[in-house]
């Protein structure tokens, strides 16, 4: 095993970064304490107050206080249920925010396995699979990705951007049709029914605003997803011919965990997929993956730049709800109807929609944050009975070029069996090993990990081209045991 080591590949245990940080749940957490201490002093406030109105007197008294007072009562009322939101909502936060920020912490993650493990060898190593390519051992078949484009995962997001933000605009629409509907009223109900009502309808503009950054953080995630990687990426291969009285099942066996020596340590081994070639079944093929690294994504450094702005909205939506009703000095005035309830209604769906806004970008990182981005090697080992007449391992009619020309296969099939029969006759084989570096995404832990690009490094392409000749050069054989009988102690 000398010259071979990991080490310098920079494929090592996973170190804590701003792509580990727990921005979902700090900020729950945060939130959740200013909202539980807010929300417990308001309503130790207001029941001093309440205090200072009891008794009631008389049910008749009671009525006149009600009927000359209800737009301070109304007020009220609205302090009271945003005080108690505010506290029960902030305890279950807070309690959530520890729970996410312990389980962002853990530097332990599961990587998911690949998604549709064929579709990925069509992607990266048909190229190289043909006899009739022009590409040499050693040197890259190009796969080349210009301009703004977008992943499978970014893919999704965007998708789900684009729901959110046909509801916004519902939404929206909706306010617009109540807003007009309001402002047409008295015209209205004065037309047809000959009945005189006046109020003033207070400026909405400020709700407006809200939608319109609503949408405007949809708008910021879809330019923060697209990837200006202008770089090419391909994959390497090495071709040999070996002789040996073993079977192709076997000799992938021996490649599949030879290929472990890449992996990060300190982590699980890699994943390997048995594949059969469909139009030339004695083409068989292993494709084995490191164990995936987490490196950063664009999501956590969005959802840290998201995170201040949610904070704020929620805390300030929940404030004003909760001091609606000047706690300290307080007295029931009355007021008109007309001077108060539309400003009154028009503020309370302001400060409800602050908090909309501030969940609904909360909802964002939670997404974003959830992210996973992999870095991981991937081989595709090919191998095929040898003839001396032949040249390459791929089919001579260039038939492998397809996806659609391999399938995943489960068992060993009747060469194990044939293998038997006559385990000492010498065969030759040509084998063929395509490699390349890889990037993959996640939703989240453990899902599935969708291909985003492949990359070049020369440090990679020499550590698998040793553990290639390693695997290929491994020999066996039988020696007679002494005396002392083999004992496990």
């Amino acid at each position: 095993m000398s010259g071979f080591n990991p080490e310098h590949s920079g494929l090592k245990k996973v170190r804590p970064s701003i792509d580990s940080f727990p921005i979902y749940g700090t900020v729950f957490l945060v939130i959740g304490a200013i909202l539980a201490i807010l929300g417990a002093s308001s309503l130790y406030e207001i029941y001093r107050i309440a205090l200072t109105y009891l008794p009631l007197g008389t049910s008749e008294q009671t009525i006149d206080r009600i009927t000359n007072n209800w737009p301070s009562i109304l007020n009220f009322f609205v302090s009271f249920v945003a005080s108690v939101s505010a506290f029960l909502f902030g305890t279950v936060w807070i309690f959530s925010g520890i729970g996410n920020v312990n389980y962002g912490r853990s530097r332990n993650y599961l990587a998911g396995t690949l998604d549709d493990p064929v579709n990925v060898i069509s992607r990266l190593f048909c190229e190289n699979l043909s006899i009739g390519s022009s590409a040499s051992p050693g040197r890259q078949g190009a796969i080349r990705s210009l301009g703004f484009t977008y992943g499978p995962v970014s893919q999704k997001l965007l998708l789900t951007a684009f729901v959110s933000l046909l509801k916004v605009f519902f939404v929206w629409a909706m306010v617009w049709m109540v807003v007009f509907l309001t402002e047409s009223a008295p015209r209205f109900l004065q037309g047809f029914f000959g009945i005189q009502i006046k109020f003033i309808v207070p400026s909405v503009m400020p709700i407006h605003w809200l939608f319109i950054a609503a949408i405007s953080v949809n708008i910021f995630t879809a330019l923060f997803l697209a990837s200006r990687s202008r770089s090419t990426s391909g994959s390497v291969f090495e071709e040999v011919v070996i002789q040996g009285n073993f079977t192709p099942s076997l000799f992938l066996s021996i490649f599949e965990n030879g290929f472990n020596l890449l992996s990060p340590k300190g982590v699980g081994l890699g994943t390997s997929y048995r594949l059969r070639n469909l139009k030339n079944t004695t083409i068989v093929g292993s494709l084995v993956e490191t164990y995936p690294k987490r490196v950063a994504w664009v999501g956590n450094p969005l959802g840290l730049l998201f995170s201040p702005f949610a904070a704020i909205s929620i805390v300030w939506g929940f404030y004003s709800l909760v001091s609606f009703f000047p706690s300290k000095g307080a007295t029931f005035t009355s007021t008109s109807f007309t001077d108060t309830f539309p400003a009154t209604i028009a503020d309370i769906f302001f400060y409800v929609g602050m908090i909309w806004l501030g969940l609904y970008l909360a909802e964002r990182i939670r997404i974003l944050s959830g992210v996973r981005r992999y870095e991981s090697t991937a081989a595709f080992c090919v191998i095929k009975p040898h003839l001396p007449e032949e040249k390459s391992v791929s089919d001579t009619k260039r038939g492998t070029r397809s996806s659609k020309d391999w399938v995943i296969e489960k068992g060993s099939g009747d060469e194990l069996i044939a293998w038997a029969k006559a385990p000492n006759d010498m065969k030759q084989f040509a084998i063929r090993l395509l490699w390349s570096k890889i990037i993959s995404e996640s939703l989240a832990d453990s899902s599935s990990r969708y291909l985003l690009r492949s990359q070049n490094d020369s440090t990679t392409d020499n550590l698998v081209r040793r553990v290639f000749e390693l695997t290929h050069s491994i020999r066996f054989e039988k020696v007679r045991l002494g005396e002392e009988s083999f004992t496990i102690e």
